[in-house]
C-alpha cells in the first residue's frame, strides 16, 4: 500500500521502502548523466598525448584523468539509487 511517510510529507512508503519525490529523482537522474559526461572526459584525457607518456614513465594515469573517472564512479553509485527513488526500507 502506497501511503505518505508521517514524518516527513515528502516522502512516500511503498512495501517497505521509502520513496523520495520527484526532485530526488531528477538529481539522481542528472547525476547519472554527469557520470556519462565525467567517463567520457576521463577516457579522452586518458588517451592524451600528455596522459600517454606520464603512463610509460610512471605507470600511472595524470591525477586529472584520475579525478573524471572516479568522480564518474562517484556520480553513478549516488545517482543510481536516487533515479529509482529507493533509498532505504523504513524502520517501522
Amino acid at each position: 500500500m502506497v501511503r505518505p511517510d508521517r514524518a516527513n510529507p515528502r516522502h512516500i512508503k511503498c512495501g517497505g521502502h521509502i520513496i523520495l519525490s520527484s526532485t530526488t529523482r531528477i538529481l539522481g537522474v542528472v547525476l547519472l548523466n554527469g557520470r556519462v559526461i565525467l567517463i567520457i572526459a576521463g577516457v579522452t584525457a586518458s588517451r592524451s598525448a600528455t596522459a600517454s607518456i606520464c603512463k610509460w614513465v610512471t605507470g600511472h594515469f595524470t591525477r586529472s584523468t584520475m579525478r573524471y573517472l572516479i568522480g564518474g564512479v562517484v556520480a553513478a553509485v549516488s545517482g543510481f539509487p536516487l533515479s529509482f527513488g529507493v533509498v532505504g526500507r523504513s524502520r517501522s
